[in-house]
């Protein structure tokens, strides 16, 4: 026989589980921070909702309660939201990284949803769960704005930037970088292999060797090439980066930028011609012509002036004893006297000596020497000028500098 009392006592403690549990689940539901809406998928209308959801829509609990969700501004208006439940009863989810909504004063705003469809007590329910991402939509519509400002500025300043992880290999370049070198982004490899690629050969050794010079102590690296691109147009690039190191002083990574310096190489190229072009007149009109002496190997160059000065063809390269030799006999050894203190001490000259031509002409000339020092502070030329000086000015004189 069953004892009633037992049974009576069995249903009781079932029935507070349930709604023990009921509460439990009704107090996550209201604490959750993630705004919470439940619909009825039949009707479409929303049965229940945290004050999450309430604070993420900008409507009132009552103003929710009976709604579909096209009403409460979760979509633009009846066909989106219409359009949105008949994908959530095929797939039975439903997502929107960021769903722009507008609060009952009409406020914009932005919040990530996500649907999915249950089951309970026989009935097909529908939760949406959303949160506000107003704040980090801002933030990125910002970032996408200076991404953007970025782009146009490099594109304009014909300038780009890149990084290199040098352990693995991996070589990124920005958009504009791609643009300098002709390709798209899509078309490069991402390595140093197809970067060398573009490298003109004879100028590999100088950009190997600047970045053979970075170190711990000084991780600048600034180098200019040239290289070709896919359309056989060469350019002058200018590169500026820095490399990281560990604490072995291996190279982890490189960052910087490239700039495109086609144009100013060549006004650069084009004032050094300018610039030679002046002096070559200017030496032609004051009869003045240059000369060096390269030490130790004391081997002499003369400018083009300076051949003319001598009756000579331009280019003509005499060796030290011949240029020396256009002195009459009595002068050589003071001259060179004075080219091998300035050799051998650094000690400057000045004197006006008479000379003899290869063609026989005499003529007085006046010449200025000093040494010049390599960053060793070793002495490696002796270099000088050479200038006629006008007949009624003949006179022997020397002033050792």
């Amino acid at each position: 026989m069953v004892d009633k009392t037992d049974t009576r006592t069995s249903h009781d403690e079932s029935r507070n589980g349930v709604a023990a549990s009921a509460n439990r689940y009704q107090s996550l539901f209201e604490s959750a921070r993630e705004g919470i809406l439940v619909l009825d998928r039949l009707t479409e209308k929303i049965i229940d909702v945290n004050q999450s959801m309430v604070e993420l829509c900008g409507y009132s609990r009552e103003e929710i309660l009976g709604r579909e969700l096209w009403e409460i501004g979760l979509f633009a208006d009846k066909e989106e939201g219409k359009a949105a439940f008949l994908e959530l009863q095929a797939t039975g989810h439903l997502r929107y990284e960021s769903l722009p909504l507008e609060t009952e004063a009409g406020e914009p705003h932005y919040a990530e949803l996500r649907c999915n469809v249950y089951e309970e007590e026989m009935r097909q329910m529908v939760q949406c769960r959303g949160r506000e991402i107003t704040e980090r939509q801002r933030a990125e519509v910002v970032l996408r704005e200076q991404a953007s400002m970025l782009a146009a500025a490099q594109r304009i300043g014909r300038i780009g930037n890149w990084s290199l992880d040098i352990r693995l290999g991996r070589l990124i370049w920005s958009e504009a970088v791609c643009e300098l070198f002709g390709i798209r982004p899509e078309e490069f490899a991402g390595n140093l292999e197809h970067f060398y690629t573009f490298i003109l050969a004879e100028d590999l050794p100088s950009y190997n060797a600047a970045l053979a010079h970075a170190s711990p102590v000084d991780p600048e690296v600034e180098v200019e090439y040239r290289i070709r691109r896919p359309d056989g147009e060469i350019r002058w690039l200018f590169e500026r980066g820095q490399v990281e190191f560990d604490e072995a002083a291996a190279p982890l990574c490189r960052v910087g930028i490239v700039m495109d310096i086609t144009e100013r190489h060549a006004a650069r190229e084009q004032l050094a011609q300018n610039a030679a072009l002046l002096a070559q007149i200017a030496g032609k009109a004051a009869r003045l012509g240059g000369w060096s002496i390269q030490l130790p190997e004391r081997t002499l160059t003369w400018s083009d002036e300076n051949c003319a000065i001598h009756d000579l063809p331009p280019g003509y390269a005499p060796t030290l004893d011949e240029g020396i030799g256009y002195f009459p006999p009595e002068h050589r050894a003071e001259v060179l006297q004075y080219v091998e203190a300035c050799a051998r001490d650094g000690t400057s000259y000045d004197f006006e000596l008479p000379k003899v031509t290869a063609k026989g002409r005499q003529i007085w000339v006046r010449s200025i020497g000093e040494a010049v020092r390599d960053p060793e502070e070793t002495l490696s030329v002796s270099k000088a000028l050479s200038r006629t000086l006008p007949r009624e000015k003949w006179s022997k004189r020397s002033r050792p500098g």
